[in-house]
């Protein structure tokens, strides 16, 4: 799923003409997958904010002091969970979790569930999780915000593409020109608040 639509790109790179359209269609794509391994923080991650259903996700859980399951599913948001089955080992079988009163969604994020496990049994726990979770299935529906930073990474990939790949930024008190692969601060201020903070 691409993050941003060619219009928006197209205005913020402030052109008009539609010579390049077919890169620019490229070059989206490519800045989708990249927002997608920075957002989730794995190289593994593919339409992070994609709206889906998902089945039997393999996850590494916790169990708290309580004795609940706490795990993050690989969507940025949770809407709903069908199913949930843990288990400590591949020697046993998976035990599952009544979902309808005993799981619950913290924060969009984080899903609990109410297991009350001996305390002997803290640590970590393998979780299979079915749910719903995801920004949206079309990029018009996405936040503003998420796909006017996506159309800013884009017109970052075409800018320096026609520089032929030079990273350049000017100093104007010093009148020079340095050269670096840095995020511009603006693009790291608007990533910050849509990256995963829970390992992958």
């Amino acid at each position: 799923m691409d993050y941003t639509t060619l219009a928006q790109v197209r205005s913020a790179l402030r052109i008009v003409e539609t010579a390049d359209d077919a890169y620019l269609s490229q070059l989206i794509t490519e800045a989708s997958r990249a927002l997608d391994r920075i957002c989730a923080r794995s190289i593994d991650a593919t339409d992070f904010f994609k709206l889906e259903n998902l089945t039997d996700e393999v996850l590494i859980g916790q169990v708290n002091q309580y004795g609940h399951i706490l795990c993050w599913p690989h969507k940025p948001k949770i809407t709903t969970v069908t199913s949930l089955t843990y288990r400590f080992s591949p020697l046993e079988e998976y035990r599952s979790v009544d979902v309808a009163s005993r799981v619950e969604i913290n924060k969009l994020r984080e899903v609990e569930a109410w297991t009350f496990l001996a305390a002997d049994r803290r640590g970590e726990v393998r979780i299979k999780i079915s749910y719903t979770g995801g920004f949206s299935a079309s990029p018009g529906d996405l936040p503003a915000d998420f796909t006017n930073l996506a159309a800013l990474f884009t017109a970052r990939f075409y800018r320096e593409t026609e520089a032929g790949l030079s990273d350049v930024i000017g100093l104007a008190d010093l009148t020079t020109a340095t050269y670096t692969k840095a995020l511009p601060q603006r693009l790291v201020t608007m990533i910050k608040p849509f990256v995963r903070t829970v390992p992958w």
